[in-house]
């Protein structure tokens, strides 16, 4: 069996256990996070006065420029909430369900395990590596077509209930679908290089629930939020382009990194 036959045919053990041992975990957390954005359109709608004085400028912003003909209605804000913020809002939280699978990918096989078993079986680390890396990158992609899904659902029953279309480009609308991938894909490979390179780094953690991982890992999805919040009148394309290109170049060179100085005894010394 070559290199890239045993790679594959672990990765493929790897996340037939993921799904067998998480099953509905793996639909319901970024099913969870859709609900979340549901939530911030309703509460954009029914209750405005609850957010903070910079959101609802920004949404009311928002409103004016792609949305002119309902603009002072609290349909505009919901549909600002969702349309502007709402694909920053999902790739925030693509980059927190990629770095979480990461962990509890390697945190499961740690603990029971799995490492000592699969370096002493005819694998190369090499092999054990790309493994961990396709498995990881699957299940991932899984939870971003669940999590876009959902989105969609939201988007569609929103239109269908104001009635109103936004002023937005088709390539906006295109990018802002595909954000939340390379953003989950980056915060999975950060997740994954913490958790198999330092091992002990990847355990500390900041307050009771959020780990030093997560934090760095999230980080350019946050900050993309914050700046659509701040400038809602950005080229939000552009934003979003920059911004994938970003986290595919992070992607690439995280990539080389892990596969230059990925060193399996780390893992048993944890």
């Amino acid at each position: 069996m070559t290199d890239r036959a045993a790679s594959f045919h672990l990765a493929g053990v790897l996340i037939w256990r993921s799904y067998r041992e998480q099953r509905a975990k793996l639909f319901l957390l970024p099913l969870a996070f859709a609900g979340l954005i549901a939530l911030f359109t309703l509460v954009a709608f029914y209750v405005p006065g609850i957010l903070t004085g910079t959101t609802r400028l920004a949404l009311r912003r928002a409103a004016e420029l792609y949305f002119p003909t309902i603009a002072d209605s609290r349909a505009a804000l919901a549909l600002a909430m969702l349309f502007i913020q709402g694909p920053f809002f999902a790739a925030l939280f693509a980059s927190l369900t990629g770095a979480m699978t990461a962990q509890a990918a390697v945190g499961s096989e740690a603990a029971r395990g799995g490492f000592e078993l699969l370096l002493s079986a005819p694998y190369r680390p090499r092999e054990i590596f790309v493994a961990m890396l396709a498995a990881s990158l699957a299940i991932t992609l899984t939870s971003w077509a669940v999590l876009m899904l959902a989105m969609m659902g939201i988007v569609a029953l929103a239109l269908s209930l104001v009635g109103s279309r936004p002023v937005l480009s088709t390539g906006f609308l295109v990018l802002a679908f595909l954000l939340p991938l390379p953003m989950a894909l980056w915060a999975n490979l950060i997740g994954l290089a913490f958790a198999l390179m330092f091992p002990r780094l990847a355990q500390a953690r900041i307050g009771t629930s959020t780990s030093l991982v997560q934090l760095v890992a999230i980080l350019p999805g946050l900050i993309l939020l914050l700046l659509a919040t701040v400038r809602p009148d950005i080229n939000l394309a552009a934003a979003a382009g920059i911004a994938i290109a970003l986290a595919l170049a992070g992607v690439a060179a995280g990539l080389t990194v892990l596969r230059r100085w990925f060193r399996p005894g780390a893992l048993l010394e944890s």
